[in-house]
């Protein structure tokens, strides 16, 4: 099975100090931009379609920011692997006080973050700071061994993960 040997070098890799995964992801920014130009067509083709205005130029830069953005995130995640409590809680804030109000009234809440930052730390950062069960909506990932990875990270703080594809099913790891 690919998942052991798999999560065995990601945890290896996430034992790693932060800055020196920061400078291993510039150098996968690399790769995976110039070499490897991992879906790069539809990363493009979606950024014209955002901004149809910007130049050629314009939209060059906006990708080039993507990618490192997307590559930071991940190892940002991969860091999440083996990160302690006392990370966690240093490099993810949360304010948690209006969700305990609301749930004091007896009423539910939903909280929906974007992609403007690694949504993955909500999985892990949010459940910390809550007195009652956080349930998290996610979309599989197509490798069974990544996907498992990712549901590992996501669920380690107490996250409840409710697959997009099948919202009746709650996978607690």
């Amino acid at each position: 099975m690919m998942y052991y040997p798999l999560y065995a070098f990601l945890y290896l890799l996430s034992l790693l100090p932060t800055r020196f995964l920061y400078i291993f992801s510039d150098f996968l920014y690399l790769l995976v931009y110039n070499l490897f130009a991992y879906r790069k067509k539809i990363v493009v083709s979606n950024i014209r379609q955002a901004f149809p205005e910007k130049t050629s130029e314009e939209i060059n830069a906006i990708t080039k920011k993507f990618y490192k953005n997307f590559i930071d995130s991940f190892i940002e995640t991969i860091k999440l692997i083996s990160a302690s409590e006392y990370y966690i809680r240093k490099h993810i804030t949360v304010n948690a006080d209006a969700i305990e109000d609301v749930f004091k009234a007896g009423k539910k809440c939903q909280l929906f973050s974007g992609h403007n930052f690694n949504w993955e730390y909500c999985n892990v950062g949010v459940p910390l700071h809550l007195s009652h069960p956080f349930l998290g909506v996610y979309m599989p990932l197509k490798n069974t061994a990544m996907d498992r990875v990712f549901l590992k990270i996501r669920s380690r703080t107490g996250s409840v993960l409710l697959p997009a594809t099948n919202m009746q099913k709650a996978i607690i790891a």
